[in-house]
């Protein structure tokens, strides 16, 4: 019995000792493993990650997310940008602390956005000025209404800027 127990040892040491030495990658592993998807993969945790502070930001508000996967871009500057901009829209004392909001990320002629849906007997979204990197429209469809909120690239700020 003690020759199980002292195998055991030996085996968790070598790990231990392969960890330690730094010859683990656990990114390359991984990007080894799941090949070009890794981008789909740290897209979705991204937008897991949203989700998640989203529901904890209001806890009063049923939140339905959406999310085309039809094609997959690192989403991590337009998340955090929208992220900070929505936690000024909640301190909004405006904020209507709706029941229900749908919380979407979509791709229209090659434009991630993400968008905000309230229906339209809960008020009104307050509209909180945006950071400079970042543009909100406002959206509205039958009875739903909200925010579009996108990034903006440099050839729109070069197109707005010759207009």
């Amino acid at each position: 019995m003690s020759l199980n127990v002292e195998k055991i040892i030996q085996k968790e040491q070598m790990t231990t000792s392969e960890n330690q030495s730094g010859n683990l990658n656990w990114k390359k592993a991984l990007s080894d493993v799941v090949g070009p998807e890794l981008d789909q993969v740290i897209s979705l945790r991204n937008w897991a990650t949203f989700s998640q502070k989203l529901k904890n930001l209001c806890p009063e508000t049923e939140w339905y997310f959406i999310r085309e996967e039809d094609k997959y871009s690192n989403d991590k500057e337009l998340i955090s940008l929208t992220w900070d901009w929505i936690n000024k829209v909640v301190a909004n004392p405006a904020w209507p602390f709706p029941e229900k909001i749908t919380c979407s990320i979509e791709e229209k002629r090659s434009e991630r956005f993400i968008r905000f849906a309230i229906m339209s007997s809960e008020g009104v979204i307050p509209f909180v000025s945006p950071t400079q990197n970042l543009c909100v429209a406002p959206w509205k469809k039958d009875q739903a209404h909200g925010w579009k909120v996108f990034t903006l690239q440099k050839s729109q700020i070069k197109k707005s800027g010759e207009a």
